[in-house]
C-alpha cells in the first residue's frame, strides 16, 4: 500500500466533513483543505494538554512505586541483617533516579565480612523484591570496632 493509497483512504473517510466526493478533488478545492488543516489544529489543540497531564501521572505514579518499594526494602533489610548476624545494623538510604545507596553501620563486631553482607543484601533483594534491580543499589557497609572508636 503506497502513500498515495493511504492518503485515499483517509480522503474517502474523512472528505464528508470536508464536503469531498472523493480524494481526486483535493487539488480543486484549496479553500477545503486550509480548513481541514485548521480542524486538526484544533483537535491536537484540544487532545494536547490532557496527553501531557496523563504522561505526567504516569511518571509520578512510577516515581511513587520506586520510592515505596525502596522505603519498605529500607524497612525489612535490618531485621534481615540481623537474624543473620546477631546484630540490627543502621541503614540510611539515598535514592536517586537510577541509582541508590543505602549504607549499612554495624555498631558492634559482626562475624560477616563486607563481601558477604553485600552478597546477602543483593540476594534478599533478588528473593523478596524482585522489581527491584539489585544491580543498582550500591551497599556501603560500615563496621566500627570498639577498640577503633577508643583510640
Amino acid at each position: 500500500m503506497t502513500f498515495y493509497d493511504i492518503f485515499k483512504v483517509i480522503i474517502n473517510n474523512f472528505g464528508k466533513n470536508l464536503r469531498w466526493s472523493n480524494a481526486d478533488d483535493i487539488f480543486n478545492h484549496p479553500v477545503q483543505i486550509l480548513q481541514g488543516v485548521k480542524k486538526m489544529k484544533n483537535i491536537f489543540k484540544k487532545l494536547f494538554y490532557p496527553i501531557i497531564i496523563f504522561i505526567m501521572g504516569y511518571v509520578s505514579l512510577r516515581i511513587y512505586r520506586k520510592i515505596s518499594r525502596l522505603i519498605r526494602l529500607s524497612n525489612s533489610l535490618p531485621q534481615y541483617l540481623h537474624n543473620l548476624s546477631g546484630v540490627k545494623p543502621k541503614i540510611d538510604l539515598t535514592f536517586g533516579l537510577n541509582i541508590s545507596i543505602f549504607k549499612i553501620a554495624f555498631e558492634d563486631e559482626v562475624s560477616l565480612t563486607v563481601e558477604e553482607t553485600e552478597n546477602l543484601c543483593k540476594s534478599y533483594i533478588r528473593e523478596f523484591y524482585p522489581q527491584v534491580n539489585a544491580e543498582k543499589i550500591i551497599f556501603e557497609i560500615f563496621i566500627s570496632n570498639e577498640e577503633n572508636q577508643a583510640d
